[in-house]
């Protein structure tokens, strides 16, 4: 019903706006836009492309390549292609997003848009550039917000994550419990995110071999988990899991 209800208003947008402003005017470009986003909220990426890159051509035509609203509609498809798990495309939208973004100087959008490629540098395999992108989305985030931004915690834990599958242990500590201690100290506390980093550090802790540790912050992840829901979920499943490996004869 709502999909029923997006392409009704979509279609009114584009007839009215032609009439208006002609064809392949700046108004019809945003339509294909937030079209674009609602095929991809309801699972057909064929159709967000499409409509992305319908999107993006017009707006290519009608606006100055350094416009913000271009880079805009190019990060949605690299987020679309990464769902799809074609990274490479997606770090190529990424990179196109990233340049006008680094042009028109808005640090928190060049924060996002360095954790976007982070994330997709990984998946592809790219761990080096993934790190300096995490460390570059790290920058700018803290440069437009402080440490208070709710994005650095997770960027923080990401890189965290990063450095114990490079093997760098130490520095990975250093990371999660930056990512921890912020997130506990933030004036609303999430405790879903607060467990998410227990279970990080639990994570490494078993890394290092300190089994005693790994099962201490397992068991806080849990806690927080059942004190914000006042029930289980999958993360308690999984985290339950692990306390099971250090309880259970080998």
């Amino acid at each position: 019903q709502m999909l029923d209800s997006s392409l009704f208003y979509f279609n009114k947008v584009v007839k009215i706006s032609n009439e208006f402003f002609g064809n392949e005017n700046i108004v019809e470009a945003s339509a294909y836009h937030l079209l674009a986003v609602t095929w991809n909220r309801n699972g057909d990426i064929k159709k967000s492309i499409e409509y992305f890159q319908k999107s993006l051509e017009i707006k290519s035509k009608r606006l100055d390549e350094k416009d913000p609203d271009i880079a805009k509609t190019l990060n949605g498809l690299g987020g679309v292609y990464f769902k799809t798990g074609s990274f490479k495309q997606s770090i190529y939208y990424l990179e196109k997003a990233l340049k006008i973004r680094l042009s028109n100087g808005n640090k928190n959008l060049i924060g996002d848009c360095y954790n976007n490629l982070a994330s997709a540098y990984k998946n592809y395999g790219n761990i080096n550039k993934a790190y300096e992108s995490y460390l570059r989305a790290l920058d700018s985030k803290i440069s437009y917000s402080g440490k208070s931004n709710i994005a650095i915690p997770t960027i923080y834990q990401n890189i965290g994550l990063l450095l114990i599958s490079k093997g760098d242990l130490r520095e990975a500590l250093n990371f999660l419990n930056k990512s921890l201690m912020i997130r506990e100290n933030l004036p609303t506390k999430n405790k879903i995110e607060i467990a998410k980093s227990y279970g990080s550090l639990g994570l490494l802790m078993n890394m290092t071999g300190d089994y005693t540790k790994a099962l201490e912050y397992y068991k806080a992840a849990i806690r927080n988990i059942k004190e914000e829901l006042k029930k289980d979920n999958y993360l308690t499943a999984t985290f339950y899991h692990n306390c099971l490996l250090y309880t259970s004869p080998s």
